[in-house]
């Protein structure tokens, strides 16, 4: 039976993503400043072997046609926020074997800043650490909040990420030799300065001569991290990344998107089962399915237009209450911003489908939330359909996007896990303490055929 991977979507906010249930007596996300809080979710699920806890994050925020932040925003708890890598030490020093990632744009900074944290937090986290790559979300408050003369174009902001990520690349994976660290206590010598390598990289956006001080951690680099199915964040995605967060369409748009990545890989000449699919799923489970619907209708009847249409008008930068209920997207005609493209492809027709109106693109978002399957019922139902997405799909796992944070993890653990250990899906008992890529592939380092690979100086056992 096949193995299926399990992550969790949070982010360090007052809501998580696009949920606003702060008025329901099950949310505990208010105490987001209480790292009490995320040790207690992080616990929760090293305890119960998932794969990895995820963090989203970013500077940018919904605004309107003027800058101004989106009231719905601020009263919904999805404005203020933490700088979700803080917490990753403080969760490594609690767990075990869970997998911790958090999102980092490319463009704000330099690569040189990335290489240097990210190398040191994976010491910190023996091993398990992934980076999110991200060309950037709310593109339009960032060029304002960070004095940009104007918002990037989509596909320029995935040329500068691509140079970015190479850069990141090298330092890591070509500024030391394997075996460059001697911590000889007798001589006092602890490193040979013969084995480190200088970087000297000139591009078009970046450009860098000298060293990275911080020697090779256990990874080397950070399990890559990806979401997008535009084209070109398709393209990006089969090139560089090891996990893919793929939207959550109809099965066939999936499928689609998960055969399209792979093909796209091994053109790249990537072995295409290198690159794990993920999908965000919402699920409500419970000890029966009256019950577990009960307790979807108690979040779902949360949510307003309001708050759904802030956080579309954060992620596609398209203001629905703007526009005609009655109508679909298409009123807009081919404009789709330069944003993230994949949500609003989500809501476009293809030949022969009806598009949706605003309305109940709206209605969607409140209810099933946007880019998430949703699955409400026992724990034998929640998994028949997970069986039936990830046949249907290729997809290797779910991202599970909690409205109520550590209730409604809870209620996965105890009811859902149960039947996927029973039917073979995940391991029984704790998983042994090992990298974060270890653990999805088998080995520390970056596979031979990833294009950060080339960079080794010496090579290591994959």
């Amino acid at each position: 039976m096949k193995r299926i991977g399990l992550g969790v979507f949070e982010s360090a906010r007052a809501a998580n993503s696009n949920k606003f249930a702060l008025a329901h007596p099950e949310s505990r996300h208010h105490e987001y400043t209480d790292l009490a809080f995320w040790v207690e979710m992080a616990q929760l699920l090293d305890d119960a072997a998932f794969d990895f806890l995820f963090f989203a994050d970013g500077y940018g925020y919904p605004i309107d046609a003027r800058g101004d932040v989106l009231p719905a925003a601020v009263e919904g708890g999805s404005f203020s926020g933490l700088e979700s890598m803080t917490l990753i030490p403080a969760l490594a020093h609690v767990t075990q074997r869970l997998g911790l990632v958090f999102t980092s744009p490319t463009g704000l900074d330099h690569p040189v800043h990335t290489a240097r944290r990210l190398a040191s937090l994976d010491h910190l986290t023996r091993g398990r650490l992934g980076w999110n790559v991200v060309t950037g979300s709310s593109q339009d408050a960032i060029a304002l909040l960070f004095g940009h003369e104007q918002m990037r174009a989509h596909d320029d902001r995935y040329a500068r990420a691509r140079e970015y990520l190479e850069m990141t690349l090298e330092l890591w994976e070509g500024s030391w030799d394997d075996d460059g660290v001697l911590a000889d206590r007798t001589r006092g010598v602890y490193a040979d300065p013969g084995k480190i390598h200088r970087i000297d990289r000139a591009g078009e956006f970046y450009r860098t001569s000298g060293y990275l001080t911080v020697e090779p951690s256990p990874q080397r680099t950070p399990v890559i991290f990806q979401a997008g199915t535009s084209e070109v964040g398709k393209d990006f995605a089969a090139r560089y990344a090891e996990c893919v967060f793929v939207k959550s369409e109809s099965l066939e748009r999936t499928a689609e998107s998960v055969a399209d990545i792979r093909e796209r890989a091994a053109r790249y000449g990537r072995e295409p089962g290198d690159i794990a699919m993920f999908c965000s799923a919402s699920i409500i489970a419970g000890p029966d399915r009256d019950e577990a619907l009960s307790w979807r209708k108690s979040i779902v009847d949360l949510q307003t237009d309001e708050g759904a249409a802030s956080q579309f008008r954060a992620l596609a930068g398209i203001d629905l209450m703007a526009l005609d209920p009655a109508l679909p997207l298409t009123q807009r005609g081919d404009d789709l911003g330069e944003m993230n493209q994949s949500d609003v492809r989500k809501y476009l027709p293809r030949a022969g489908e009806r598009a949706m109106t605003v309305r109940e693109i709206l209605d969607d978002l409140k209810g099933a939330k946007l880019g998430d399957w949703t699955i409400t019922g026992d724990g034998g139902d929640v998994v028949d359909a997970m069986e039936e997405i990830v046949a249907a799909t290729d997809i290797d796992g779910f991202m599970l996007q909690p409205s109520l944070d550590i209730a409604e993890l809870r209620r996965f653990v105890t009811f859902v896990l149960p039947v996927m250990q029973s039917r073979g899906h995940r391991p029984e008992g704790p998983s042994p303490a090992r990298t974060f890529r270890a653990g999805l592939s088998g080995g520390d380092r970056l596979k031979p055929s990833h294009p950060g690979a080339s960079y080794r100086r010496l090579a290591a056992p994959a």
